[in-house]
């Protein structure tokens, strides 16, 4: 009779056992698939950033070719500017000079009359 109680004590003491072990598996089985979807929107997460990071390059090599672009059409607009300020200059020049042999014309009419 000592015999069968102290067997039964250990078989409740297994099943016990038995129950902590499903608890603990389910605790970890829990775990597992919180750190596999960790795992995944990690992945998603690089994969995002690589797009983003790809995208960014691409529009900066896109604003350098601009930039160059702007600044080629800049120098040529600062060009024909230069050009335009020089030929008014040498127009105004010239019309000063016409104006001022008009004038001496003018003013040889107006004695010799």
């Amino acid at each position: 009779m000592f015999f069968v109680l102290l067997l039964k004590s250990r078989l409740t003491d297994l099943e016990s056992h038995c129950e902590q072990m499903k608890t603990n598996s389910s605790s970890h089985e829990r775990k597992i698939d919180e750190l596999q979807r960790q795992c995944s929107n990690e992945k998603l997460l690089r994969s995002t950033l690589a797009k983003l990071q790809t995208d960014f390059e691409s529009k900066c090599d896109q604003t350098q070719k601009l930039t160059i672009d702007y600044e080629k059409q800049l120098k040529s607009i600062r060009e024909e500017l230069a050009n335009v300020n020089f030929s008014i200059s040498t127009n105004v020049d010239f019309v000063v000079v016409f104006s001022i042999e008009e004038n001496f014309e003018i003013m040889k009419i107006n004695i010799h009359n």
